[in-house]
């Protein structure tokens, strides 16, 4: 079974759940974003139907839909943590 194309109801942009993350493809209904849910299906078929973290094919915006704390957090996952929400903690400690 192939993955839907859906829209975000809140956000209005296009997303694709693959192997329990959510890719956010830009908005929904454009060319842009019904390519980019080409290109992520078609590298997710490519990888034997899982997410590899680590290929530049996955490297694009992503929410992680599960808390499956077995998963191990990529390099990426790691530095977007500390980059967004590292200053709100120390914004808080200050305040």
């Amino acid at each position: 079974m192939i993955p839907s194309y859906r829209k975000h109801k809140s956000s209005g942009q296009a997303v694709v759940t693959l192997s329990g993350f959510d890719f956010y493809l830009g908005q929904h209904g454009s060319r842009v974003s019904r390519a980019e849910y080409d290109r992520l299906v078609a590298a997710w078929l490519a990888c034997g139907r899982k997410v590899d973290l680590e290929s530049a094919e996955f490297a694009v915006r992503l929410k992680r839909r599960n808390t499956d704390r077995r998963r191990c957090l990529s390099p990426r996952d790691v530095g977007d943590f500390v980059d967004n929400v590292v200053p709100i903690i120390q914004k808080q400690l200050k305040g």
